[in-house]
């Protein structure tokens, strides 16, 4: 049986594969201008300007506009919606589930049952993520293509950094946070 695998061949690891990265940059930028600096000054310099617009766009709420009209880079908000089956009970099918806590109500309801035992039980009991921290909304980064200039759009895709979205998780559990951010 083969599942529908939106975006990826059959088989990958889900990797994007980079066509031009810091190092292309560079020589671009060595071959436009005059006054050039050597390879690891410029990588610095890169590297502390993207964590500084991430820290503005999570802190600060800021709305990154990308050059040549290429859309906006921002943080935004949503509930979860719930949806019911025909029976007018709750489709779990589409909640996230809280891992840790369910491998614990596992251990305590299941108390002899390997991992792989309690899975052939079918309707065995999880705990879904409720974020009552965040009165129950879900944050996460968003690229609006609305604007966006170019063709194709369609298949423009953001996916942001494993350090940009655990800092943002940070934030949201964190005392010091503060909504900003638009919900849509």
């Amino acid at each position: 049986m083969s599942q529908y695998n939106s975006g990826r061949k059959v088989g990958s690891k889900g990797k994007i594969e980079i066509h031009a990265g810091l190092k292309e940059f560079f020589k671009y930028y060595k071959n436009s201008y005059k006054n050039n600096v050597n390879y690891s000054t410029y990588a610095k310099v890169i590297k502390e300007l993207n964590k500084e617009v991430s820290k503005a766009i999570i802190y600060e709420g800021f709305e990154l506009k990308l050059p040549g009209r290429l859309g906006y880079l921002s943080i935004i908000k949503k509930k979860h919606k719930l949806r019911t089956n025909e029976e007018g009970k709750v489709d779990t099918r589409f909640l996230p589930v809280d891992y840790q806590a369910t491998k614990e109500l596992w251990a305590r309801m299941y108390p002899n049952k390997t991992e792989e035992e309690i899975k052939q039980i079918p309707d065995r009991k999880r705990v879904f993520l409720r974020n009552t921290h965040s009165s129950g909304y879900i944050y996460g980064w968003f690229y609006n293509k609305f604007t966006c200039n170019a063709k194709n759009k369609s298949v423009y895709y953001f996916k942001a950094s494993r350090t940009n979205t655990r800092e943002l998780a940070k934030y949201v559990k964190s005392d010091d946070f503060q909504d900003h951010y638009f919900a849509y």
